[in-house]
């Protein structure tokens, strides 16, 4: 549990330094001596060839950062992920560490906003976080309200979820 809180600090850290590693000097900045020893063991991080140090992959860096996050009221969750100057727009820095956050999440709050503000970051998730089924019916929903608001042509880019193909997919749907 220790090892865990230590690394969730330092996800978090180096999320806001939007940085994959930290040198010697910046992890003795965030972690005593004594933790330093502890997170040696975990598993998920470790120290590179250039003295530098990371998470073995960044996914282990984005979920204990959302597990960090999630402990937050979602207002100030919402300061740290979102632009200063558009509160409705969540920096792309943030997303994957969103996508953990949002399986977390038990009371759905996170989700909710997102869904409210800026649901098209929702279609860059990773299958395993939603499923394409789920996807599907968040286009519709959100088609359909868009639809009704503004009775308008409505075309979206996303990204293609064939793994083999870099085209994006385009959507275009129409009034009626």
């Amino acid at each position: 549990r220790q090892i865990r809180i230590i690394l969730q600090r330092i996800g978090m850290t180096m999320q806001l330094m939007k940085t994959k590693q930290l040198t010697e000097s910046e992890l003795q900045e965030i972690v005593t001596e004594e933790e330093n020893k502890l997170i040696r063991f975990s598993g998920i991080w470790k120290k590179m060839p250039d003295g530098s140090w990371q998470f073995t992959h960044n996914n282990f860096k984005e979920y204990v950062t959302a597990e960090y996050l999630v402990s937050f009221p979602v207002e100030k969750i919402l300061e740290l992920v979102t632009y200063e100057k558009n509160r409705d727009r969540i920096k792309e820095s943030w997303y994957n560490v969103l996508s953990f956050a949002s399986l977390l999440d038990t009371t759905g709050r996170i989700n909710s906003w997102i869904l409210e503000h800026d649901p098209s970051i929702l279609f860059q998730y990773e299958d395993e976080r939603m499923s394409m089924e789920d996807k599907q019916k968040l286009f519709i929903s959100i088609f359909e309200k868009i639809n009704d608001e503004q009775h308008t042509l409505i075309e979206w880019i996303i990204p293609n979820a064939q793994k083999n193909s870099m085209e994006p997919i385009r959507l275009t749907l129409k009034p009626g």
